[in-house]
């Protein structure tokens, strides 16, 4: 187990699109995510429509498979 002890930030920024929107304790200064209660279709009871056709077409093509 590594015992190394990290650095604790008791401010630590979360920005999401470049943008900060709140701050928590964390072992990095600032914390870029994608995703958050405001902007995902569960928490906004709106469902959005994702682009399943090819998907395994996709797959193969992103990892030359053939």
């Amino acid at each position: 187990m590594n015992n190394k002890k990290k650095n604790w930030f008791s401010k630590s920024i979360i920005f999401y699109e470049n943008i900060p929107i709140c701050l928590i304790g964390s072992t990095k200064k600032k914390l870029f995510i994608d995703t958050w209660l405001a902007n995902n279709s569960f928490y906004r009871k709106k469902q959005d429509l994702l682009n399943n056709e090819g998907r395994i077409e996709q797959f193969i093509k992103k990892y030359k498979f053939q």
